[in-house]
C-alpha cells in the first residue's frame, strides 16, 4: 500500500501528467468527507478508511462524478475541475497499463508513452528556442535513451518482462550506459595539440616539426608539458629517470614507440 501511494504521489504531479498537487488535495479532502457524511447518515458506527492518491488512479469511478457536477460550475472552480479530470484521466490510462500482463520492455514503454500524449507539446517547445527549450529537449533525449536501454535489455534477455526490466532499472542492475558508443569513430590517426594529449596514451606518438627555438617553445607551459625534455632530446641529450626509463617517453605518452621529425629550413640563392 505504501508503495503505490509514493508511486501515485510522484505519477500525479509530474511532467507526464501534471496534476495539480493542491487540486488533488482539495479533491481528496472532498471525497473523504462526503465518505464520512454518507457513513453517518447510514448509522454506520465503523469510519470509512480514507481514500489516497492510489485510490484516485487506481479506480477512477471513486472521483468522475464529483468532478463532473464541479465542471459544470461557473468560473474558475469548473475550470480547475476538468483540468484536474484530465489529468486524472490521463493518470488512470498509465497506472491501468503498467499494471496490466508481461508485455515486453518496449512495448510497455511506447504504450505509457503515448498515454501520457506530451510528446507532440513536448517536441514543439523543445524547437521553440525560448529559456525552456533545452529542458524539453533533454527529457525527449532522456526518453530516446530509456528506449535505446530497453532495447538492448531485451537483446539480452529474450525471455524477460516489462515488470522484470522495471526492477532491474530501479534496482540499478541495468547498464544505462550501453547508449553512450553510439557514434564512436573508428580506429584512426589523432591530431591533437600537446595540451589536448594530456592524460592520455598511444601505442605510437609522433612529435612532428621539432625546431631548435620554435617548438618546442620553452617560455610557455614548461613545468606542465615538460617542454624542456622535448629540448634535450632535439639536441641529444637523453633524460632518465630514477626508474632507469626515459622520462621523455612518458612524457609523450608512448607506450610502444615514439618518433621524432625535425624541420629542416633551405635558402636557395641564384
Amino acid at each position: 500500500m505504501a508503495l503505490r501511494r509514493e508511486l501515485a504521489e510522484r505519477l500525479l504531479p509530474s511532467a507526464l501528467v501534471g496534476a495539480d498537487a493542491l487540486a488533488v488535495h482539495r479533491l481528496l479532502r472532498r471525497l473523504n468527507a462526503a465518505r464520512a457524511l454518507a457513513a453517518e447518515e447510514a448509522g454506520d458506527e465503523t469510519a470509512p478508511i480514507p481514500l489516497t492518491v492510489a485510490d484516485l488512479v487506481d479506480d477512477p469511478e471513486t472521483w468522475r462524478a464529483t468532478l463532473e457536477k464541479g465542471a459544470e460550475s461557473p468560473g474558475r472552480r469548473g475550470w480547475n475541475d476538468r483540468s484536474l479530470a484530465r489529468a486524472l484521466t490521463k493518470a488512470a490510462a498509465m497506472w491501468e497499463i503498467a499494471a496490466s500482463g508481461g508485455e515486453r520492455p518496449q512495448e510497455r514503454l511506447w504504450a505509457l508513452w503515448e498515454a501520457c500524449g506530451v510528446g507532440e507539446d513536448w517536441r514543439s517547445r523543445a524547437i521553440r528556442s525560448d529559456e525552456a527549450s533545452a529542458w524539453f529537449d533533454d527529457q525527449l533525449d532522456a526518453v530516446v535513451a530509456l528506449m535505446r536501454v530497453a532495447d538492448v535489455w531485451e537483446q539480452r534477455n529474450p525471455a524477460g518482462s516489462a515488470r522484470d526490466f522495471a526492477s532491474e532499472l530501479l534496482a540499478g542492475s541495468v547498464p544505462i550506459d550501453t547508449i553512450s558508443r553510439v557514434g564512436v569513430r573508428p580506429g584512426g590517426v589523432e591530431v591533437l595539440t600537446p595540451a589536448q594529449a594530456m592524460g592520455r596514451r598511444w601505442q605510437v606518438v609522433v612529435l612532428a616539426g621539432l625546431q631548435d627555438g620554435a617548438w618546442p617553445n620553452m617560455r610557455l607551459r614548461d613545468r606542465i608539458l615538460r617542454a624542456d625534455l622535448l629540448a634535450d632530446v632535439g639536441a641529444g641529450r637523453t633524460v632518465v629517470g630514477e626508474d632507469g626509463r626515459e622520462e621523455l617517453i612518458d612524457s609523450t605518452r608512448s607506450a610502444r614507440r615514439a618518433v621524432w621529425t625535425t624541420s629542416i629550413a633551405c635558402s636557395w640563392r641564384r
